[in-house]
């Protein structure tokens, strides 16, 4: 797979991650926490800069290098969808997400951080309520899952 294919897809991260590898990529819970939002996390959930949300932290690794790293990002105001997240414990998100009504956001690119190829964010709308995905990706997923 390209870098091009993983900047504009939709859906579930989750379940293209396990079918372009066939299952090989492993799904580790890294964290989660209250955390105050930064700029741009906060003007991307149209909330005020002191916003507290929710964040919860995961990775897909292959023979322990790291392929992808997500967070998930709820403002702590918007209740419903918070207790939500929370009970999610250490589930792949994609999973839960994807079954229930929610829209979704074309994602938009920023500069990814050091060690990575690829950083996007989405925002969601979970049953009316927001998320924002934030996903980057290292080279090891382009160079090992491109012939998949």
């Amino acid at each position: 797979m390209s870098i091009h294919y993983w900047q504009h897809y939709v859906g579930s991260l989750t379940a293209e991650l396990e079918r372009v590898s066939g299952g090989q990529l492993q799904f580790s819970f890294l964290e989660a926490g209250e955390k105050v939002l930064s700029l741009s996390e906060a003007n991307a959930l149209q909330c005020s800069l002191l916003t507290k949300a929710w964040v919860r932290e995961v990775a897909w690794h292959h023979k322990k290098v790291v392929h992808v790293i997500a967070k998930a990002i709820i403002p702590k105001t918007d209740s419903k969808a918070y207790r939500t997240l929370r009970e999610w414990d250490d589930s792949p998100l994609g999973h839960l997400l994807y079954q229930h009504n929610m829209d979704e956001q074309l994602p938009w690119l920023l500069s990814p951080d050091q060690g990575y190829v690829l950083h996007r964010r989405r925002l969601l709308s979970f049953d009316g309520h927001p998320i924002l995905l934030s996903e980057q990706m290292t080279q090891s997923l382009i160079d090992t899952w491109e012939l998949a």
